[in-house]
């Protein structure tokens, strides 16, 4: 499934060919066809796996933020010195 990954990561479905999957997981054309009754068939097949991998990925804690969303509310503006004008 690697070389499948590969060769749609690099190429995306349009322009990925079956014969380079086959070349890329030391098989043949045919044994992939064997399996896979289509070049549209492996994709979802290797995208559901990957959708798959990415869901299992536990969730990562956004970055905390140094200044809390109520004291830069609370803020006063600044007023212009008279040397502004």
């Amino acid at each position: 499934m690697s070389a499948a990954k590969a060769e749609f990561s690099l190429r995306g479905m349009a322009g990925a060919r079956m014969d380079r999957i086959a070349r890329g997981a030391g098989t043949s054309k045919e044994h992939v066809y064997a399996y896979f009754s289509s070049k549209v068939t492996l994709y979802r097949f290797v995208s559901a796996q990957e959708l798959a991998a990415v869901a299992k990925r536990p969730a990562r804690t956004p970055p905390t933020c140094p200044v809390t969303p109520a004291a830069s509310m609370t803020a006063s503006p600044t007023t212009p010195n008279a040397s502004d004008s």
